[in-house]
């Protein structure tokens, strides 16, 4: 269990850096002006230059992107920027490796925020319907979702729905990175400052949703972050050594 906790930690790191990465936006020299960090915020969109032109995906990405749009996101202008973010990811979230990759990363993040409204409404309609095999990407756009100028009582109903889908596990017992999804959810809900009787609420039905007992443990660890009291509580009542429903939860 205290590897698995710290697997959580780092990869938690992982994304908050990536999401204050694309936050700021790459780095360029300070005779230039960015769309993502100088722009004014108000720009008429035909003003802005087109990344598709900057920096055009290779065949094989846009195959991959064209299958998102088909199969998970909407058709539209934001479905296909929230297509262009997930094959992007692998190489784009490493700026020092790729920086081509990453710059039209952050112009498209960047355009999802000053559109919190559409890029929300994708994200909660379709982010489910990714495949496992992006859990990563999955859990990156989680958190960024949390961070959009909307409605938080929204955000926070989509992010408990995360938290409730039940963890399935292969029949070896290893953990695949989706199973971390939950956590990722839990995270972003005290990360977005919602309130703490509705991450509460959240966390106890997530954990009557949840079957895997060892995803239940990681999910009250999380949570320690809040509430230590009630975490500790919850830590005693599910960590009977039976692993059945707990006394009094």
């Amino acid at each position: 269990m205290r590897r698995v906790l710290l697997l959580v930690l780092a990869l938690a790191g992982v994304v908050a850096l990536l999401l204050w990465y694309f936050q700021v936006g790459p780095r360029a020299p300070s005779s230039s002006k960015t769309a993502e960090t100088r722009m004014p915020s108000a720009a008429p969109a035909e003003s802005m230059p087109s990344p598709a032109g900057l920096f055009p995906l290779n065949p094989k990405l846009e195959e991959k992107k064209n299958e998102l749009v088909a199969k998970v996101f909407s058709d539209s202008e934001t479905g296909r920027k929230l297509a262009d973010v997930v094959v992007l990811f692998n190489q784009g979230s490493i700026p020092e490796l790729n920086p081509r990759e990453a710059s039209r990363m952050a112009f498209q993040l960047a355009a999802l925020r000053r559109d919190p409204e559409q890029t929300f409404k994708n994200l909660s309609a379709n982010l489910k319907n990714l495949p496992p095999q992006y859990a990563a990407e999955k859990q990156f756009l989680l958190q960024f979702a949390s961070r959009l100028d909307t409605d938080k009582n929204a955000i926070g109903d989509f992010l408990a729905t995360e938290m409730k889908a039940p963890v399935s596990l292969p029949e070896d017992g290893s953990r695949p990175l989706s199973s971390f999804t939950p956590l990722t959810a839990l995270d972003a809900m005290i990360d977005a400052g919602l309130e703490p009787a509705k991450i509460g609420q959240a966390l106890k039905e997530a954990l009557e949703a949840q079957t895997d007992p060892a995803e239940r443990l990681l999910l009250i660890g999380r949570y320690e972050r809040l509430d230590k009291a009630e975490a500790a509580r919850l830590m005693k009542a599910y960590s009977a050594p039976t692993e059945e429903e707990p006394e009094n939860p």
